[in-house]
């Protein structure tokens, strides 16, 4: 199939979905695997990938005027297949991506935007390249520019990492350093990528996604419609000082 360009609407009491039209010809070019995210008064994209490549660019579609503006500033390059997580404030947080090769980043980035400009800043670089993974806010900004961030699940260079042992969390230290956490080695739920990921009430959610059952048991591929659920507070967690690409639980996804 081709990408679309178009914006939807679902009236949650009705149930109705509406079609959203832009007043203006200047919209974002059609396009899939990027992300989204909304302040109180708008919704931004960034990146995707169209019939060209991935893209760039960042555009903040205004709820009161349904006009699209593309935000003028700098940009971590061409991604799709990213992660984003907003608390719904005029910044945002992206990890991973792939470029027009299909090669992840490792990079994570910090944006902050007005309804015309986007400054981006880079916050730290994981020693693993992530795409199709998801990434969730599960803690305050305090005193730092960045709160916790966990990341689940995930591909890279075409191999799917397992997720009871690719589970990272980056949150900063006393001195607001970014850290690398990641959660002990047990099996939580079987590896995947383009899931969903949810937290709330102290409780991470991933719900579906596309994968492998690890290759000691299965040897076929199919699409996972199980969820699972854990509470943080019954995880142990420690910093990671091994090689994650030798660890338990690292699988071929032939794809």
């Amino acid at each position: 199939g081709l990408p679309c360009a178009e914006l939807w609407l679902l009236q949650w009491q009705s149930k109705i979905w509406t079609q959203i039209e832009a007043t203006q010809r200047n919209w974002p070019n059609p396009r899939s695997g990027h992300v989204m995210t909304s302040d109180k008064k708008g919704i931004l994209i960034y990146g995707g990938e169209s019939s060209v490549g991935a893209l760039s660019d960042v555009w903040r579609f205004n709820l009161g005027t349904s006009e699209w503006t593309r935000l003028v500033g700098n940009t971590p390059g061409v991604r799709s297949h990213g992660a984003i997580a907003s608390t719904g404030g005029m910044y945002f947080f992206f990890s991973g991506g792939m470029d027009n090769t299909g090669t992840p980043s490792k990079e994570i980035w910090k944006a902050e935007y007005t309804e015309t400009t986007i400054t981006w800043l880079h916050i730290t670089s994981l020693h693993i390249e992530l795409g199709n993974h998801a990434m969730v806010i599960a803690g305050p900004l305090v005193n730092c520019s960045f709160p916790k961030l966990i990341i689940v699940g995930g591909q890279s260079y075409g191999e799917l990492h397992e997720s009871g042992s690719k589970m990272v969390t980056v949150a900063p230290d006393a001195s607001c350093n970014a850290g690398y956490v990641s959660v002990s080695g047990e099996q939580w739920f079987s590896a995947r990528m383009g899931h969903s990921l949810l937290y709330f009430g102290n409780k991470l959610i991933v719900y579906a996604g596309y994968g492998t059952t690890p290759l000691r048991e299965w040897h076929h591929e199919h699409t996972l419609s199980d969820s699972a659920v854990h509470t943080l507070s019954q995880l142990c967690t420690f910093v990671s000082t091994d090689c994650w690409q030798c660890a338990p639980g690292y699988y071929h996804y032939n794809g």
